[in-house]
């Protein structure tokens, strides 16, 4: 199987998890437009760990709080490696889940100093300039946010 064949698998198993009316026509289009032209990984990287994420959250109970409240005062939501830890921590009985959870953290970083952890430089994508990704980088990412597709009804 060809690398475009094997993305276009991962990509059509992505899109049938994902929520048909939110995510599912900007999967397709990314999709589509990667298997014109592969040189659109660079373009497709971070829409993609932003999918992640919220593939990440979807599964844990800070799934659906908003970030700032009708005062203005920062509600506690979880990013990068906290958010990840938080979906192991709230999965314990789900183990296989866990284990793609554990393969995920590659994606992220520990917040350090000020960052506290809740922002978007825990994110590997945030802290890494385009020309330093590869489309093996991207192709993989789309083979593990597959693998982690597979959990989104349980």
């Amino acid at each position: 199987m060809s690398n475009l064949e094997k993305f276009s698998k991962n990509m059509d198993s992505i899109i049938g998890y994902a929520h048909w009316r939110l995510w599912a026509p900007d999967l397709d289009l990314v999709q589509s437009e990667y298997l014109r032209n592969d040189l659109l990984y660079s373009v497709f990287t971070p829409f993609m760990y932003t999918y992640l994420e919220f593939l990440i959250r979807s599964k844990t109970e800070s799934y659906g709080n908003a970030p700032w409240s009708d005062n203005l005062e920062y509600n506690k939501v979880y990013h990068s490696m906290n958010l990840v830890k938080l979906a192991i921590n709230e999965n314990q009985d789900k183990p296989k889940l866990v284990s793609e959870l554990e393969n995920i953290k590659k994606y992220f970083k520990n917040s350090k100093g000020l960052e506290g952890g809740a922002n978007r430089n825990g994110v590997s994508h945030a802290v890494t300039v385009a020309r330093d990704w590869s489309k093996d980088d991207f192709e993989q990412l789309i083979e593990d946010i597959a693998k982690l597709s597979s959990f989104s009804g349980q």
